[in-house]
C-alpha cells in the first residue's frame, strides 16, 4: 500500500473518483469533496454545505479547476490552486449525470427534458444545446473524443460535434445498446447479443464479436477487448480495427 486518506464520513452509495495527473477528486454524497494529490496529501476540501456531489459526478481539468453542482443546482467552477470560485450559474432544471469535460467546455445533461447543454469554462457562458427528444433515462451512458460526444440510450446512439451541438450521426434498432469507448477513431459498443465497432464515415456498424449467455460486461483494455462472462473472461485483439 503507498497512502491510505481517511474520508471523515462513511461513504454512501453515490460515490465518484476523478483524476487529473495532478489530483484525486473523492465527493461523497454526504460528506463533501475531497482534492488529494497523488502522495494522499488533503490539497483542499469543499463541505456539504459547499456542494451537492455524487448526482451529478464533479470534473476536474488539466488547468486545476473543479466543476461540481452543489444542493441548490447552481454549477460552478473552483479553481484548486487558488482555493477561490472563477464563476457560478444557476442551471435551470435538475441535473443528475455526470459532468463532460472538454478542452474549452464542460457538459451538462438534463434528465427531465432531455436537454443536453454546452457551457464555456472561462465564465459559464451557454455556447449549445441539444434536446434527445424524450426523458434522459437510467440506461443512458456517453462516451467521447476529440471529435465526438457520444450517447446511448436504451436501442439509439447519437454522434454530437460537441463543439457545434450539431448531430452528425445517429443509430437505432439495437436492443439495450452500451457503449465501451473508442479505440482509434472507431466506436465499440454492444447490446444484449454482439459487440459492434462503428467509423462515423461508414454506413452500418460491423460485428465484431457475438456475446455468449452470461455476459456481465465488456471493456477495452492494453488493445484488446475483454468480455466478462459468469464463468470466464474473453479476450480479443483489436489490431484487426487497424486495417
Amino acid at each position: 500500500m503507498l497512502w491510505k486518506f481517511p474520508i471523515d464520513a462513511s461513504v454512501w452509495y453515490n460515490f465518484d473518483i476523478s483524476f487529473n495527473n495532478k489530483f484525486f477528486v473523492v465527493a461523497t454524497a454526504n460528506s463533501g469533496i475531497y482534492i488529494i494529490d497523488k502522495k494522499g496529501k488533503l490539497v483542499d476540501y469543499l463541505s456539504p454545505e459547499q456542494t451537492s456531489p455524487g448526482y451529478p459526478s464533479p470534473f476536474v481539468d488539466e488547468d486545476e479547476n473543479l466543476y461540481f453542482v452543489d444542493e441548490l443546482f447552481n454549477l460552478s467552477c473552483y479553481n484548486i490552486r487558488n482555493k477561490e470560485e472563477k464563476w457560478t450559474l444557476s442551471l435551470p432544471e435538475v441535473c443528475e449525470y455526470p459532468i463532460i469535460g472538454f478542452s474549452n467546455h464542460v457538459v451538462v445533461c438534463y434528465r427531465n427534458s432531455g436537454k443536453i447543454c454546452s457551457y464555456s469554462k472561462e465564465k459559464g457562458t451557454l455556447l449549445w444545446t441539444f434536446k434527445i427528444q424524450e426523458l434522459i433515462r437510467q440506461q443512458f451512458s456517453y462516451v467521447k473524443n476529440d471529435s465526438y460526444l457520444v450517447f446511448s440510450m436504451q436501442n439509439k446512439i447519437w454522434f454530437i460535434d460537441h463543439m457545434r451541438g450539431k448531430i452528425i450521426k445517429y443509430l437505432t434498432h439495437f436492443n439495450e445498446v452500451k457503449l465501451i469507448g473508442f479505440y482509434e477513431d472507431r466506436l465499440l459498443f454492444f447490446d444484449s447479443s454482439k459487440v459492434f465497432f462503428y467509423n462515423v464515415n461508414d454506413d452500418k456498424p460491423i460485428i465484431l464479436a457475438h456475446l455468449e449467455k452470461g455476459a456481465r460486461n465488456v471493456t477495452i483494455y492494453n488493445h484488446f477487448l475483454w468480455i466478462i462472462y459468469d464463468n470466464g473472461i474473453n479476450r480479443i485483439s483489436l489490431n484487426i480495427l487497424l486495417f
